[in-house]
């Protein structure tokens, strides 16, 4: 799986070893890689170069550090790497925020549409289950953001579309930190709660159109509402509640 490397950028040859290594399948998802004192000696490189070459793919989010257990492929690679990036991605303008909801409309749309045809059982417990917990859920409180995500990540589950669901979760952060901007107001509540549930039945009707529509209104209305909220163009995230 690993040989000898003659380049002199031996960090650069490690992380390519790796990502080749995972493209072939001979690493998987999951997967420990060798100890650091295995890959020195499959690599013939110093322990600098090979921690800097590892410390590279843990940033990318390719391979993912446990405690004291090692280091191991991402057990979900999409999500983990796209994850890493999206990190990156500065949110200070109101227009970056405006950007990180557009693309939740391209994906979640989307999503919802897909969630109609091929829901289970279980994917409609679990989002009604989310939606129960909203229901009670005081308007003040620093739990109700997270449990607004968590219904469009049980969407987004439902839908069975791997790719689509890890970009929607690559954004997590993002979205987490304009819902937490303090956008809720009662009535705002109301209606998103609303739209909540009239997407739940469309899915559970099987009925993608309507469910993508909904969808698509209801991450509109976010959109005017921290264009409304931030008229000097700023756009501080709020710490986390």
């Amino acid at each position: 799986m690993f040989h000898k490397i003659e380049r002199s950028t031996a960090s650069e040859a490690i992380r390519d070893q790796i990502l080749a290594a995972i493209e072939a399948g001979d690493l998987k998802p999951g997967q420990r890689v060798p100890t650091e004192r295995e890959l020195v000696e499959l690599f013939q490189v110093s322990r600098p170069a090979l921690r800097e070459g590892l410390k590279a793919l843990v940033f990318t989010g390719v391979l993912e550090r446990r405690g004291g257990r090692g280091t191991y492929v991402a057990e979900r690679l999409h999500n983990s790497i796209l994850r890493a990036s999206i990190r990156l991605v500065p949110m200070r303008r109101v227009e970056e925020a405006i950007e990180i909801i557009e693309a939740r409309r391209g994906i979640e749309c989307e999503l919802a549409r897909l969630a109609a045809v091929r829901r289970t059982e279980e994917d409609l417990a679990a989002m009604r289950q989310v939606l129960d917990l909203l229901a009670v859920c005081a308007q003040d409180s620093p739990e109700r953001a997270k449990l607004d995500f968590d219904f469009h990540s049980a969407l987004g589950a439902a839908a069975h579309s791997g790719i689509l669901h890890s970009l929607q979760m690559s954004l997590a952060q993002k979205v987490l930190a304009v819902m937490r901007r303090g956008i809720y107001r009662p009535n705002v509540d109301k209606a998103g709660h609303r739209e909540h549930v009239a997407i739940f039945d469309a899915v559970r009707e099987g009925d993608g159109e309507i469910a993508a529509r909904i969808m698509n209104g209801h991450l509109a209305a976010l959109e005017q509402r921290v264009r409304d909220g931030t008229g000097d163009g700023a756009f501080e995230p709020a710490p986390p509640g």
